[in-house]
């Protein structure tokens, strides 16, 4: 499942096909795709929806919107895919549809695009993402717009409905575009923020081996691993004579040993 701030998107099931059947045949939903009198059977949308309608064939694909929730049980609103996906030159067309009025002009929409353009950018690895919007459906110009679309052209008079033509406006975003706004959150730092906690991430440190001297973690079993300077190059800055009683660490710290009893520098203060 994809988790955006106020939606999910997840697979869509056999009992989804209720919540597809009411919205193609709700004039109000269906006119912003300029098929407002549309009307289709549960038989025909089972036959051309059913077999493959949650399954990728490579050059579709198409989730359903739901509301938040971290089990997929939100309410359906919608649905959202790509079509005609292009992996030589990496961009693909999209498509989304809110199908509970509801739900229209409260964010929905746009966090459910924004989360679904994570997925083709960081996962898909797309370069561009394309879309149509007819020239009678402001608010969903301003809605990608606000997600970062920028208008490429127009198609003009391409869209009849209701006795005249319309143009059909061709917005895209590229990947740069988007990752400048939207870096990649992994899932992990996306959880721990939504608890009001720090995320911490594993770091991988070299593994220390105890001081045959001292019995202090020494790091020189890992110097090629960390950069640091090999055992050699540690006894090649020896140079002060050794005194009796004193050992060196590798590190060249001088070690008070068991035999000699007062050495080293204190002899010399007496």
């Amino acid at each position: 499942m994809i988790h955006g701030k106020l939606t999910t998107l997840r697979a869509i099931e056999r009992e989804d096909l209720d919540a597809l059947w009411r919205w193609y045949n709700d004039p109000q939903a269906m006119y912003f795709w300029a098929e407002p009198h549309k009307t289709m059977s549960r038989d025909e949308l089972e036959s051309r929806y059913g077999p493959g309608l949650s399954t990728s064939n490579g050059h579709s694909h198409w989730l359903l919107i739901t509301t938040r929730d971290e089990a997929g049980q939100g309410e359906t609103i919608g649905r959202i895919g790509y079509v005609d996906l292009d992996r030589r030159n990496r961009h693909t067309e999209i498509a989304m549809m809110i199908g509970e009025p509801a739900y229209w002009g409260r964010g929905y929409g746009s966090d459910a695009l924004i989360a679904f353009l994570g997925y083709l950018f960081h996962e898909l690895n797309l370069h561009k993402v394309w879309l149509r919007v007819e020239a009678f459906n402001p608010r969903a110009q301003r809605a990608y717009e606000k997600c970062g679309f920028r208008r490429d052209g127009v198609f003009r008079d391409h869209t009849y409905l209701g006795g005249r033509y319309y143009d059909s406006i061709i917005m895209s975003i590229t990947e740069d575009e988007f990752r400048a706004e939207h870096p990649f959150v992994p899932p992990v730092a996306e959880r721990a923020e939504g608890r009001g906690q720090r995320a911490e991430y594993p770091v991988q440190r070299p593994r220390l081996s105890p001081c045959r001297i001292c019995l202090l973690p020494s790091a020189l079993s890992g110097a090629k691993r960390t950069g640091l300077p090999s055992a050699s190059r540690w006894r090649s800055r020896r140079t002060w004579p050794r005194r009796a009683g004193v050992r060196r660490h590798p590190y060249g710290r001088r070690v008070r040993g068991r035999r000699g009893g007062d050495s080293g520098r204190r002899q010399g203060r007496d």
